[in-house]
């Protein structure tokens, strides 16, 4: 097996063939004319600007570019708290990286916060419970409209044993709905678990609220 490479929160290596671009940009400016060019400068702006102000994904989605990140196996080699971990993973060069992965559409109290008086008892149920379920363990991810947050680290739909784990935070009454754009592809259904975990009383639930 290659080094392994720690992440450092930098964006995945982007591929793509320049001298395509070109050639395509020519077509339509042969095409169009320069009617085009306002149209282009603004999506150019909105893709450039996304990364300037903390979202990445924006570009991605624009460009379209392809990523580094293995569409294989994963491990979790550690739980950090009731909805984020590291995993390890063979990127597509043959590299093996670990980095911080966020769960996708949910959030769990705090636990492991610098602040002690944010750290709650249901936030260390559910890290404990994420920590059962999924530390040292192979998981399976789906990835959604933006792969990355502002902070760097991977956002993902999480699947163990055939099941999506956010899901399962949510049932369980662990976790509370937390929709941040562009990635609300299960938002719907997401929200109905919420909603049902809530009548039941499951976890948090059924007590006063553990967010502050």
């Amino acid at each position: 097996m290659n080094r392994r490479k720690k992440n450092t929160g930098s964006y995945s290596k982007r591929s793509y063939n320049r001298n395509s671009e070109l050639k395509l940009l020519d077509l339509i400016l042969r095409r169009f004319g320069f009617r085009i060019v306002p149209f282009v400068i603004v999506i150019i702006a909105l893709a450039f600007g996304g990364k300037l102000i903390g979202y990445p994904q924006l570009y991605d989605l624009i460009f379209q570019q392809e990523t580094s990140i293995s569409t294989g196996e994963y491990y979790v080699s550690r739980v950090v708290d009731g909805d984020t971990m590291l995993v390890r993973y063979i990127d597509k060069n043959g590299n093996e990286i670990e980095e911080k992965l966020r769960l996708i559409g949910v959030d769990t109290p705090e636990s492991v916060s610098p602040d002690p008086s944010r750290n709650t008892d249901a936030g260390k149920d559910a890290s404990s419970y994420t920590k059962s379920r999924l530390e040292h363990k192979k998981i399976e991810l789906e990835f959604d409209a933006g792969e990355r947050d502002k902070y760097g680290r991977l956002l993902a739909y999480v699947y163990i044993d055939g099941k999506m784990y956010n899901e399962e935070l949510l049932e369980k009454g662990y976790a509370r709905t937390m929709t941040i754009p562009p990635n609300v592809k299960y938002s719907d259904r997401f929200h109905a678990i919420e909603q049902k975990a809530k009548r039941d009383g499951k976890g948090f639930w059924k007590g006063a609220s553990p967010y502050r």
